[in-house]
């Protein structure tokens, strides 16, 4: 069973990608935060995902956070970047961390979803 952290500020795509997740994996386990610091703690006091889906733009602590901190401490998550962000800049950035295995662009569908479990 896959356990999958999904990281977003908005409660609509938190839900939305939750249940697009669930339904092309069943057997998975999807988390959602809606703050990445609490993510970022969750991680460092409660073990890893398997899986890591991560929004760019957020409050506070971003995605960018998240993923400087990741690679800070050697943590290697496959991680799935899923952004509104539609910046080539962007994903060239994403794409220059190792853990980074996709970039996709909201919303998720669910030949997207299939992808994120084939990592």
């Amino acid at each position: 069973m896959a356990v999958v952290w999904h990281i977003d500020d908005d409660d609509i795509q938190l839900e939305l990608v939750s249940l697009i997740l669930q339904n092309v994996h069943p057997q998975g386990q999807i988390v959602s935060f809606g703050d990445a610091q609490r993510a970022l703690e969750q991680m460092r006091t409660h073990g890893l995902p398997d899986i890591l889906v991560l929004d760019l733009n957020m409050p506070l602590v971003n995605g960018w956070d998240v993923l400087q901190e990741m690679a800070r401490r050697k943590v290697e998550v496959p991680t799935w970047i899923l952004t509104s962000s539609i910046d080539p800049r962007d994903r060239t950035r994403a794409n220059s961390f190792l853990s980074v295995k996709g970039f996709l662009i909201k919303p998720l569908n669910a030949i997207a979803a299939t992808a994120i479990f084939a990592t």
